[in-house]
C-alpha cells in the first residue's frame, strides 16, 4: 500500500500558513496543529517586498491581497532631530516594471486571516487549535508529534514553523543560545484619523538617529499607522511581542527626537516592547522526515524587513521539495536545505550588519547627514545592493 500524501504543520502563523497553502496547492493533505485557542497574530504591521509578493500571487492570494493592503509609491527618510525628508526608493509602479509584483504592507492580522482563509477554503477542518506541541519524533516510516493534551498526530512529514521558541527545534537539536544586542524594539499602532496631514500619508518612513530608529508606514488600506522604533537599551533582554510598555518608557527613548516622532508616540494606544536577539545560522534544519521553517531555523533582525518573508518562501518551497521528493524524504529535506539555507543566513548576515548603519554615529551631527545619506542610504545604491533580494523567485527556484 502506498502512503498517502500528507503532511502536518505546527504552528499556523504567517510562514506555517503559506506552506499549508502550498502544500494543499499540490495535492498534499495538510493538517495544522496551533497552540493558542484563537487563530490571530499580533496588532503589527508587515512589509512583503516583491519576493514576498510573487509568492502570495503564484498561490493565488492577488485579488483578496488587494482588498487590505497599502501599496505606497515610496519610502522616504527623515532626519531624527532636523526632520529634514529625502526620498530613498521608488515603489509602486516602479518597483513592478523593476521586479515584476508590487512590494505590500499589510496589518499582520489581514494577511494572516487572508492565508488561513485560503487554506480552509481547501480544506475545512485544516487547522487544529488549542494542541501546544510537546514533542516530535522521526520514526523509519513516518513522523510523530505529541501535544500537551496526551494526544499524538502521525504523518509521513512534520514540519515545525512554530516560531522563534519553537519547540519542534528544541526537540530535534536542543535550546538555542541568543545572543542580546543591546538594542530594544517597539510597536503600535495609531488609527490614520489621529494623525495630522503632514503624517497621515501614503508613503514608509524612516528616521535615521545615532542611538535609535524609528519606522512607520501604512497599513489596512490607509487606515491604521504602523509604527516600529529600535533604540539603543541593555536593560530589558525579554524576547517577547506580546510585553506591554509604557508610552512614558517609549517616550524617553526618543525624547530628544523631533516634534512629529512625538506626535506619533503619544497617539500609540498600547505600546509593545522586546528585545533583539542574534542566533547563529544552524548547520541543518531537519532529522529525519521533521524539518524547521521560518524563525524556527533562522530568525532576523528588523534590520532588512524579511523576517516573514523568509517564511513565505520557506512554506513554498518545502511544499515544492515535498511534492517532488515525497518517497525519499532524506531527498526533499536535504534539497529543501540545499536551496533555502545560503539565501536565509544571507539574509541573517545582512540584516545584522544593516544595524550598524542604522544607527550609526555621524546620524548624531546634521551638518553630516546629508553625506551619510548620499553614502550608505542613496537609491541607487540600495537598488544595487538589494538585486539580490528582492530578485529572487522562489516559485522558479523551487523545482
Amino acid at each position: 500500500m502506498s502512503t498517502p500524501r500528507k503532511a502536518v504543520v505546527v504552528g499556523a502563523g504567517i510562514g506555517g500558513l503559506t506552506a499549508a497553502l502550498a502544500l494543499l496547492e499540490r495535492g498534499i493533505d495538510v493538517e495544522v496543529y496551533e497552540q493558542s485557542n484563537e487563530l490571530k497574530e499580533v496588532g503589527a504591521g508587515i512589509q512583503i517586498s516583491s519576493n514576498g509578493t510573487r509568492v502570495l500571487f503564484a498561490l493565488g492570494l492577488e485579488a483578496a491581497l488587494a482588498k487590505v493592503q497599502v501599496r505606497p509609491e515610496r519610502r522616504e527618510l527623515r532626519h531624527w532631530s532636523t526632520g529634514e525628508t529625502w526620498n530613498w526608493f521608488d515603489l509602486g509602479d516602479k518597483n513592478v516594471e523593476r521586479f515584476g509584483t508590487p512590494h505590500l504592507m499589510f496589518h499582520r492580522a489581514d494577511l494572516h486571516d487572508l492565508l488561513a482563509g485560503a487554506v480552509r477554503a481547501r480544506k475545512r477542518d485544516a487547522i487544529t487549535l488549542n494542541k501546544r506541541c510537546l514533542a516530535v519524533a522521526s520514526q523509519a516510516g513516518h513522523a510523530d508529534a505529541t501535544f500537551v493534551d496526551g494526544s499524538t498526530v502521525r504523518a509521513p512529514y512534520v514540519i515545525g514553523a512554530d516560531g522563534i521558541h519553537s519547540t519542534v527545534r528544541v526537540c530535534l537539536f536542543g535550546p538555542s543560545k541568543p545572543i542580546f544586542t543591546s538594542c530594544i524594539a517597539w510597536r503600535g499602532l495609531i488609527p490614520m484619523q489621529k494623525l495630522p496631514p503632514r503624517l497621515a500619508r501614503m508613503v514608509g518612513t524612516n528616521w535615521l538617529g545615532p542611538h535609535g530608529n524609528v519606522l512607520h508606514y501604512p497599513v489596512r488600506r490607509g487606515e491604521i499607522m504602523n509604527f516600529v522604533s529600535t533604540s539603543e537599551r541593555d536593560d530589558w533582554q525579554i524576547e517577547s511581542w506580546s510585553t506591554v510598555g509604557t508610552r512614558q518608557e517609549l517616550r524617553n527613548d526618543f525624547r530628544d527626537w523631533h516634534p512629529d516622532v512625538q506626535v506619533m508616540i503619544d497617539q500609540i494606544e498600547t505600546p509593545y516592547k522586546w528585545a533583539l536577539m542574534i542566533r547563529e545560522p544552524m548547520p541543518t534544519w531537519s532529522k529525519g522526515r521533521v524539518t524547521l521553517l521560518g524563525d524556527a531555523c533562522h530568525p532576523t533582525l528588523p534590520f532588512l524587513g524579511q523576517g516573514g518573508v523568509m517564511a513565505i518562501e520557506d512554506g513554498y518551497v518545502v511544499a515544492a521539495c515535498l511534492d517532488k521528493y515525497f518517497a525519499e524524504p532524506d531527498v526533499a529535506c536535504a534539497r529543501y536545505e540545499e536551496i533555502r539555507k545560503e539565501r536565509t543566513a544571507a539574509v541573517v548576515r545582512k540584516a545584522s550588519e544593516n544595524k550598524a548603519s542604522a544607527f550609526a554615529p555621524s546620524l548624531a551631527d546634521k551638518d553630516r547627514i546629508a553625506e551619510e545619506v548620499a553614502r550608505e542610504w542613496q537609491q541607487v545604491r540600495r537598488r544595487e545592493r538589494l538585486e539580490w533580494l528582492y530578485n529572487y523567485d522562489a516559485t522558479a527556484i523551487a523545482v
